[in-house]
């Protein structure tokens, strides 16, 4: 055949019925790409392919064929040193004694996939020792080598020490191999390896620990051998990339910790396999895409750490879940579909230390049965559809600092027995039914507090003056109640909301919050920067205190829908850090204070329906909010972005930003039009005078000047004339030709 060019034949896919591979395949010596597989090719594979000194690609890959071909020699492969990717799965080399020898010498080969090939290393001595010690190994092997598949071969003996030495190694399979003994911690050098798969072995021993820094591990596969101890965190915290893990059937391995966060369980339901791990401590499922019912068998383990929130987990829960699960200290169950009421069992959790059931659907009463045994730090039971009273057995918790009941349809007062929990350094009760005046004891007691959110219920009175002893208060919400009287002077001794020091560590805590006319929901890194008043929508009256403009690290104050009456304080400017100001919906007068315009973090603001009056001030961040809507109903008021204009801005070029001072930028604008005019005039100065100064001085220059200005001019009129001329000539002869 004349195909001595040819470089890429690719038969595979064809049925060339038993008949053997054509030895004149090995003539065709600039072939780069030879492909054969699933060709129902038999017999002896021809050494002529050892011709092919170019080829980088040889896939002889059998399929499932009734005679496999078969090689007892592949000395002809040792020729190939252009070699990348070797294929001959399903080719008996039973009987090739030395594959070893010849495979590890290719430098180039990063592919080699040799399951299913009848090898029983276990049956050769010599073959077999020279695996297990990977004697003759390339140094180009060690670097280049990417995958290696041995798959269903009869290899046995030990995980051979020397696959560590291959660096570069992405896959590698060693599953069906009868493998037997520890994995050794050399593994730990294999860092590229992304699939790792060792199952249906007979392995035993512990996995080691050094398994853990194969970061970048996808696959990890040890289904089906005799493994045994304890896996923790050490093994699968670096992991990140982890998509698959295969552990089963290895009756004698436990886990301490299971992480799987963030994972998506196939089947969504929880994985069976746990069931038989029964020295598990720390359990985490979040996010998981779990679905069904709270598993019994969950409480057989020795959990102390319990996270499954962010599933769909629905149903009830165990009416004995705290008898049965003596060590749990952290819950998280939040954000599921769990309904039904709270068990009683909760209160016999002794050592229960967070208890987070939020974003459920659970209904009914608190329970009241709360001990002074129990340790519990932090109850978080909001977004329920709770009802009835809080129970005042609450108070018996003396270790209590973070307690959210909010978003549910509680009623009542607050217990006075919550004054024992003077520990309490976040209370959110909002958006329930609660009545009564805002309890003296929150400002006595609770000296910690940073975060107290009483919103939308029906608290009436004033507001306790006690509350400006909360030093460290960082977020106060008092809005949407019926709240009535004056805004307290003392406000300024919230430090909290002066100098921003970073709220104490709540578990995963979250607050709703009104800043910039949404409601947005703080938490994590983002929230122990938050320093937020609001006071809007209740029945407060008199003037803004000018006390509250020392409140300079607020970032949020909302005092809309109330009867507050006089001028915005004139300081307003001085709290600087300000984002969100909204005063709209009172009965304000005056002007809007000049140092509004120094706020240069302001993003929302709302003053309308007021009885503002005057000129609208620029200058800074208020240039950029230019809806005019947050002015609407201020019917005094003019000025952008407006569209009444104030007396007297048709004339003036560039009205001023503040009382006696221009701004910067207007100064800057005037002496930008200064060294303009002044630099043209200086330039039409020097190029006038140069020419007449030099006329005036050179009399030479001066009679040769009017002396060519004399020529021009004769020029100039010559050439007029000439043209009427012929202008004339060329009409007569029209008029005489009509």
């Amino acid at each position: 055949m004349e195909l001595k060019h040819l470089r890429y034949l690719d038969l595979s896919g064809n049925n060339f019925q038993q008949s053997e591979i054509p030895k004149f395949f090995g003539s065709l010596n600039k072939l780069r790409y030879l492909n054969l597989s699933c060709t129902h090719f038999s017999g002896k594979v021809p050494h002529q392919l050892g011709n092919l000194t170019g080829l980088q690609v040889l896939d002889l890959r059998a399929g499932f064929v009734q005679q496999q071909p078969y090689a007892d020699n592949i000395q002809w492969a040792s020729s190939l040193l252009s070699l990348q990717h070797l294929d001959m799965s399903g080719v008996d080399l039973g009987s090739a004694h030395n594959l070893m020898e010849v495979l590890t010498r290719l430098p180039s080969l990063q592919n080699l996939q040799l399951s299913q090939c009848g090898i029983n290393l276990s049956e050769n001595q010599i073959h077999g020792e020279a695996f297990r010690t990977g004697q003759n190994l390339s140094r180009c092997v060690m670097h280049s080598l990417e995958s290696l598949s041995l798959g269903d071969n009869g290899i046995g003996g030990q995980f051979p020490n020397w696959l560590g030495q291959l660096r570069g190694l992405q896959h590698l399979d060693l599953s069906y191999t009868l493998l037997h003994g520890p994995i050794p911690s050399s593994v730990s050098n294999l860092s590229n390896l992304r699939v790792f798969d060792l199952s249906n072995n007979q392995l035993s021993g512990v996995i080691p620990k050094s398994l853990g820094q194969l970061v970048n591990l996808e696959v990890f596969s040890v289904y089906t051998n005799s493994l045994e101890g304890t896996l923790s965190e050490i093994h699968f915290s670096n992991l990140s990339r982890l998509k698959s893990l295969e552990i089963g059937y290895n009756y004698n391995l436990t886990f301490k910790q299971i992480h799987m966060a963030n994972c998506k369980i196939e089947g969504s339901e929880f994985p069976q396999w746990l069931r038989t791990q029964e020295e598990v401590t720390d359990l985490y499922l979040r996010n998981a895409s779990i679905s069904g019912i709270f598993p019994m068998w969950l409480q057989s383990m020795p959990l102390s750490y319990l996270d499954l929130s962010l599933n769909q987990i629905s149903g009830p829960l165990p009416s004995n879940f705290g008898d049965d699960m003596p060590l749990l200290y952290y819950l998280f169950l939040s954000d599921n579909r769990i309904n039904g009421s709270i068990p009683n069992s909760l209160c016999r959790f002794n050592d229960l230390g967070v208890l987070d059931l939020s974003r459920n659907m659970l209904h009914g009463q608190i329970p009241d049965c709360w001990t002074d045994s129990l340790r519990i730090q932090n109850i978080d039971l909001s977004s329920n559809k709770l009802s009835g009273t809080i129970p005042a057995s609450i108070g018996n918790l003396p270790s209590l600092q973070q307690f959210h009941v909010n978003n549910n349809s509680l009623s009542g007062k607050l217990p006075l027995a919550l004054i024992n929990c003077s520990g309490m350094f976040s209370m959110d009760v909002g958006q329930n039914k609660l009545s009564g005046i805002i309890p003296t004891w929150i400002g006595e007691n609770f000296l910690r507090l940073e975060i107290l959110r009483l919103r939308e219920n029906m608290f009436t009175g004033t507001i306790p003056l006690s509350l400006c002893r909360l030093s460290e208060l960082q977020i106060l919400d008092l809005g949407y109640n019926s709240l009535v009287g004056r805004i307290p002077l003392c406000f300024s001794n919230l430090s909290g909301m002066i100098e921003i020091n970073s709220l104490s560590p709540g578990y995963d805590e979250k607050v709703m919050q009104v800043m910039k006319g949404q409601s947005r929901e703080y938490t994590g890194s983002v929230l122990p920067l938050v320093a937020n008043m609001d006071l809007s929508s209740n029945k407060l009256v008199g003037h803004i205190p000018d006390e509250l403009t020392t409140l300079v690290g607020l970032l949020g104050l909302n005092l809309s829908h109330n009867n507050l009456s006089g001028s915005i304080p004139r300081n307003i400017g001085n709290i600087t850090s300000l984002e969100s100001l909204d005063l709209s919906d009172n009965q304000l007068s005056g002007t809007i204070p000049n140092s509004m315009s120094i706020i240069t973090s302001l993003s929302y603001l709302n003053l309308s329906h007021n009885k503002l009056s005057g000129k609208i001030p620029k200058g800074n961040q208020l240039q950029t909010l230019t809806d005019p809507s947050i002015y609407a109903g201020n019917l005094k008021l003019c000025g952008d972005p407006l569209p009444d204009k104030c007396p007297g801005d048709e004339e003036q070029v560039q009205p001023p930003m503040s009382i006696g001072l221009e701004s910067e930028e207007h100064r800057e604008g005037k002496s930008e039009k200064f060294w303009f005019f002044f630099v043209v005039s200086c330039g039409y100065a020097t190029g006038l005078w140069g020419v007449v100064g030099i006329l005036i001085v050179k009399k030479n220059w001066r009679i040769a000047y009017f002396r060519y200005a004399d020529k021009a001019k004769d020029w100039v009129l010559t050439m007029v004339a000439v043209q009427v001329a012929r202008l004339m000539r060329k009409m007569e002869r029209n008029n005489n030709g009509t």
